[in-house]
């Protein structure tokens, strides 16, 4: 047994110091994986996204000022978030749109736009985000 264990810890260390890659990157990857194996453990296996995220935020702080809008000085809470991001999310059922649909937003930036990707998520619409302010020159010409 110990000998297999052996064999193994020095294999993988051959491979590390041939291919040139680095111990940290290796202790990164480990802790990032016992930090999910954690994370399984303390939620019970329960399906957990960045939407439950935000919404146990909204739970706790929801009078918090996430965005202020300076062209209106309008400020945006979590609670205000995440009133529209239902609203967003009853308009797109509304639509048609389904679990495992994908959706492009392209939006000038604004606080709404979270809005509208997390109220998309919320029905479980997938969203390709468009960023307007991309310039340059598009690679087709170059085929």
């Amino acid at each position: 047994m110990y000998l297999a264990v052996i064999i193994i810890a020095v294999s993988i260390v051959y491979y590390l110091e041939l291919h040139r890659i680095e111990w940290f990157a290796i202790y990164a990857y480990i802790i990032v994986l016992f930090k999910l194996k954690l994370h399984v453990i303390k939620t019970k296996n329960k399906t957990y996204s960045f939407v439950d995220l935000i919404e146990s935020k909204v739970d706790c702080y929801p009078n918090r000022v996430q965005f202020i809008n300076i062209e209106n000085e309008k400020s945006y809470t979590l609670k205000n978030i995440d009133q529209l991001a239902n609203q967003i999310g009853h308009w797109g059922i509304s639509l048609g749109l389904k679990q495992k649909d994908t959706a492009a937003l392209m939006v000038y930036n604004h606080p709404d736009y979270v809005s509208l990707w997390v109220g998309l998520a919320k029905i479980g619409v997938s969203s390709a985000l468009i960023n307007t302010n991309s310039t340059g020159r598009s690679t087709y010409n170059d085929w």
